[in-house]
């Protein structure tokens, strides 16, 4: 049902569905994670956050809650631990797409590291050639990093990536953007 409602943009619906299955089945995580996306989708971010933190507790490591958790924060204005949630996400899951996409979103704009948004549009290509401006996204900070003088390699933020690694990408959150609330419940 939750699914049903979710497909139709009815967020709240879905929310009230999914909450019942966390209710029968609070074990589950992707009970918990399902309630939080709709949640956020439906411009309830603290009850997201909520349940999105008790899917993560049900199965740490969860890319997906991580990085919607990410996204909540980068949306109340708490930059730094956006940051932190995606680097952590982007260092553990070396197919996060999503959390790359935010940083480097986030290097380029708000933290003006050039530098390692680079690395991060370069690391997005890697992984999903197709990603929607990507390409304009390398070419931009090349462009502000050659005007700079600093290298290409450096920057601030730092993400270790197992070599070779590759994989299923992660397909669960819409957008690498943060949604406005019409797009919110649009998105999903």
């Amino acid at each position: 049902l939750g699914d049903a409602l979710r497909d139709k943009g009815d967020y709240a619906g879905a929310a009230d569905a999914y909450r019942e299955a966390a209710r029968l089945r609070p074990e589950e995580a992707n009970s918990h994670l399902a309630l939080g996306v709709s949640l956020l989708m439906a411009g309830r971010l603290e009850e997201s956050d909520r349940a999105l933190a008790e899917a993560a507790r049900l199965s740490p490591g969860m890319a997906q809650a991580e990085t919607a958790r990410g996204m909540i924060a980068r949306m109340t204005g708490r930059r730094d631990e956006a940051r932190d949630r995606f680097l952590a996400v982007a260092r553990a899951h070396p197919t996060a797409v999503i959390a790359r996409q935010h940083l480097a979103e986030m290097f380029e704009k708000e933290y003006d590291d050039p530098a390692s948004a680079l690395r991060m549009c370069r690391e997005v290509q890697d992984l999903a050639p197709q990603a929607e401006g990507v390409a304009e996204c390398i070419q931009r900070n090349a462009r502000r990093l050659a005007g700079s003088g600093r290298m290409a390699g450096g920057g601030r933020h730092q993400v270790r990536q197992p070599r070779g690694a590759r994989g299923a990408l992660s397909t669960v959150l819409p957008s690498p953007r943060i949604p406005s609330r019409q797009r919110r419940r649009r998105a999903l």
